[in-house]
């Protein structure tokens, strides 16, 4: 397994590097911003991410958002966050299979370890990619829409199209991403963002 390391603290991400090469785990790069963590992803080579999101809880949520955006570029490439946010698998996980967060207060090695192992070894065939889903151009520009936050009423306003056939996109485009109408336990709409955002 070749892992590519992210984390402001020199401290943290040294000891978490020093485990994962007692584990046998290949580390190809440390970085510690988004522009290097893109050039790294950019240059091959990595099975997966482990991004140490130490902090400020607002820092880290900011922070998963970023990291997100930038491997939605590379939708083979797994991210497991150590973060001080409680871990926010399920959304993650609906986002893209080889996305997970433990909660840094209690990640140990063998956590870790179990983590990457499992997201590294996800099917290819369960992790999605634009390509892979039949969006038309407007359920597409609609997902863009939902995704950066604009309620339906907004959203048809900008593209200049009525809230019915809005709704009609968003309708459709949660029937092919397979979020359920009947599971009351999530939110489709982030959901959908999240993984319009991440695949």
């Amino acid at each position: 397994m070749r892992v590519l390391l992210m984390g402001r603290s020199p401290f943290l991400v040294r000891g978490l590097r020093a485990e994962l090469v007692d584990r046998g785990v290949a580390v190809v790069a440390t970085v510690r911003t988004l522009g290097e963590l893109s050039a790294a992803l950019a240059a091959g080579g990595a099975d997966a991410v482990l991004a140490c999101l130490a902090g400020a809880v607002s820092d880290a949520r900011g922070g998963a958002v970023a990291i997100t955006s930038v491997l939605s570029e590379h939708p083979r490439t797994a991210l497991l966050a150590l973060t001080p946010l409680p871990p926010p698998s399920r959304l993650w996980q609906v986002a893209n299979p080889a996305w997970d967060a433990v909660a840094l207060e209690s990640a140990d090695t063998d956590t870790v370890m179990a983590a990457l192992e499992r997201l590294t070894t996800a099917p290819a065939a369960r992790r999605l990619t634009r390509a892979d889903l039949t969006l038309t151009g407007g359920e597409q520009r609609v997902l863009d829409l939902l995704a950066v936050g604009l309620s339906n009423e907004a959203i048809a306003q900008q593209l200049c199209v009525s809230p019915k056939t809005v709704e009609a996109h968003i309708s459709r485009s949660f029937s092919k991403l397979g979020l359920v109408s009947d599971d009351h336990s999530t939110n489709r709409r982030v959901l959908a963002a999240l993984r319009w955002a991440g695949v």
